[in-house]
């Protein structure tokens, strides 16, 4: 189980890290993901689907400048108002997945393409 704690771990130790998976993380780990994306400067690739997160993590996933590829398939809390903030922050994303972000509607799906 990914928690604060473990989160904290990955940030001190393992700044170099391109890829991260922590695919349904169902932990109460928002404060930890929130302190831990910024620092990732190298990751190129997040995967976050199906995890409790909401647009305070995106947010904070929008200082990660780097970032190319990113996967927030079924994580239901985050917005359209989310999504927006962060796009504006990533303007070197490639890869997007919304798959089954319910509270995320067409327009803003729409607006990432471009």
């Amino acid at each position: 189980i990914a928690d604060d704690d473990l989160l904290q771990q990955i940030r001190n130790n393992c700044v170099s890290i391109e890829e991260l998976h922590m695919r349904w993380c169902y932990a109460n780990a928002n404060k930890g993901i929130r302190d831990l994306i910024p620092t990732l400067r190298n990751s190129l690739c997040l995967s976050l689907a199906g995890c409790k997160i909401g647009d305070l993590e995106l947010e904070s996933i929008g200082r990660n400048g780097n970032l190319k590829n990113l996967n927030l398939s079924f994580c239901r809390e985050i917005t359209d108002a989310g999504i927006k903030i962060m796009l504006k922050n990533l303007p070197g994303l490639t890869h997007l997945k919304l798959l089954g972000s319910s509270k995320v509607g067409n327009e803003t799906i729409l607006l990432s393409l471009f």
